[in-house]
Formats: structure tokens, sequence, C-alpha cells
């Protein structure tokens, strides 16, 4: 499996409640309590001045995958515009070409 998280969030409470650090029943995106249980290598990509979702929500997702692989972001990059920077493109294809390795070596 290839796995590239953009843009993520932690949770959808913790985007209206950025101080919040509990998941509650109710959250219909509970992404952070389920990245831990995540097997294949996960790119987790995130623009360093995203405006919608900060960039530390990218951090917690990064601290908790087993599997995640670098880069922690792009740099300038915002929410909307992340897929324009060379960068991320490039980060993408890196992760395909090294995720096709890793299947290819455990299957």
């Amino acid at each position: 499996m290839i796995c590239c998280r953009d843009s993520p969030f932690a949770s959808a409470w913790r985007v209206a409640f950025p101080d919040g650090r509990k998941t509650y029943c109710f959250d219909a995106f509970p992404s952070i309590e389920k990245i831990s249980k995540v097997t294949s290598p996960v790119l987790v990509i995130h623009g360093t001045e995203d405006e919608v979702i900060d960039f530390s929500h990218r951090l917690a997702m990064y601290e908790l995958c087993p599997q995640a692989v670098e880069p922690p972001g792009v740099e300038r990059a915002g929410h909307s515009d992340i897929k324009l920077y060379a960068q991320y493109l490039g980060r993408l294809k890196l992760h395909f070409s090294q995720t096709s390795q890793f299947l290819k070596t455990t299957t």
C-alpha cells in the first residue's frame, strides 16, 4: 500500500479547537488515533504556511506514525497552493519510487 497524507489534520475537533488534546466520540475524523496503526511507509506532507490547518497537525501525525518519511513540510506553501510547488511533486515522486521498492522487498 502506498500512503500519502496531504495537509493532514489530527482531528476535526482539533482544527476547530487548536488547544484540544482529547479525541471525542463525535469527532468524524480522528486521524490522530488511527495513524499509529498504519504499517506501510507514509508521506505526511504539509505546507509550512498553511492558513487552514496548522502545521502542528502535521507534526503530531508524523510523530505518531511508525513508518513516516521525511520531509517535514513544503517551505512557504499554504493550504490551497501546495501542489504548485516543485518540492511537493518531487517529494511525491520520490515517495512513490521508494515505496514501490519497499513493497517489492516485503511481498
